[in-house]
């Protein structure tokens, strides 16, 4: 064999064979991941191409590895790793939350400035807003303790050096096997072919990543094509508003087609042709029981859940209960939490007494299962 074949040929492995197996070795240890839909903004991302395997242990010793989407770890660690960082929000965070908590202790002071004086309606204002104020405090602390860690499936540039080496490979394999060919074509042919889908598989993998995953999958054709929405007539929306992600199988159709029958959607994408995107109104029953068989498949996601009734009514008791503690501070009077009570009282029962035509909106994205 010619010396510079060699070279090539080791550069190969080095380049591409190394690489392949280094992420076949960080797939089997993701096995038991969940995968999911979307990728989750965190304050601090991770990026690395080789070696993955590495990235995948760094990540499970110094934190847990929650769920995955594609290429995509999401990541709860109460300190750094020891990766290359992309980019790093916390600093930021940081900054934003000491600058709460100081807007805290200002309004703290002003209310205590004015005791005794305060109008019911401007005293809430500014407790409900320090009520704000800590909880979001409370969930950018939170935020603090995620990241996500980008395995890299192509790199550019170096997927043409990569490119590169696999072409010169085919040059010297070409060169290297026509003595070989003379004497035993047989032989030479079975090495050809073999050689030749070596180098199939190294180009799929250095231009589209492991395991090639060159298609985009799409919705199929037809996806509950046909249902009909219908308008509702209300001018007040359901107060529970979550997103669910739902893969688009055969079977989920069948299931969605069945629940729409007694529950029509108030939107539909595109119900002539594929619907991509569904917004549903329902009572509590009917969206447990829809949520309960899309879950028993395990073709469901909820990212986002919210009740802003219930969170009303949550602030509304925490702001009495700041404004119970700054009267046994001292911070303001008698007078002026009667008047704050009475306020928060005449709210929450307003809010207790709303009629909704629903209690959930759920908006259904549905993604290629």
């Amino acid at each position: 064999m010619r010396k510079s074949s060699k070279v090539i040929f080791a550069l190969a492995f080095l380049l591409v064979a190394v690489p392949f197996v280094d992420c076949g070795i960080a797939e089997f240890l993701l096995r038991d991941v969940p995968e999911v839909p979307v990728v989750v903004g965190t304050p601090v991302t991770y990026g690395i191409y080789f070696p993955k395997t590495y990235a995948v242990l760094e990540a499970g010793r110094n934190g847990e590895i929650v769920w995955r989407a594609g290429d995509t770890l999401y990541v709860r660690t109460s300190g750094d790793l020891n990766l290359p960082t992309e980019y790093d929000y916390r600093p930021q965070i940081q900054e934003l939350i000491e600058n709460r908590s100081a807007e805290i202790q200002r309004i703290l002071e002003e209310v205590k400035d004015g005791k005794g004086n305060w109008n019911a309606s401007e005293l809430y204002l500014r407790l409900s807003h320090v009520v704000w104020l800590n909880e979001s405090i409370s969930e950018y602390g939170d935020r603090l303790g995620e990241a996500s860690v980008e395995l890299f499936p192509v790199v550019g540039t170096l997927a043409l050096l990569q490119g590169l080496v696999i072409t010169l490979a085919g040059v010297a394999f070409a060169f290297e096997i026509r003595d070989f060919a003379d004497r035993e074509p047989a032989k030479a042919l079975a090495v050809a072919v073999l050689f030749s889908a070596l180098l199939l598989v190294g180009y799929a993998f250095v231009f589209a990543g492991y395991p090639f995953n060159t298609v985009h999958h799409s919705i199929p054709e037809g996806f509950l094509a046909g249902i009909q929405p219908v308008e509702r007539n209300s001018s007040v929306s359901p107060p529970c508003l979550e997103s669910w992600y739902v893969r688009a199988t055969p079977e989920v159709e069948r299931i969605f087609r069945e629940h729409l029958l007694d529950n029509p959607p108030v939107y539909a994408d595109d119900p002539d042709y594929s619907v991509h995107y569904l917004e549903l109104w329902l009572n509590e029953s009917e969206r447990d029981a829809l949520f309960s068989e899309l879950e028993s498949l395990g073709a469901v996601w909820v990212w986002d859940r919210e009740c802003w009734d219930r969170e009303r009514l949550a602030t509304l008791n925490e702001t009495e209960a700041l404004g119970r503690e700054l009267l046994d501070r001292g911070y303001i009077d008698e007078r002026d939490f009667r008047g704050l009570e009475a306020l928060i009282d005449a709210e929450r029962k307003r809010i207790m007494e709303m009629k909704f035509p629903a209690r959930y909106r759920v908006m259904v994205s549905f993604v290629a299962g």
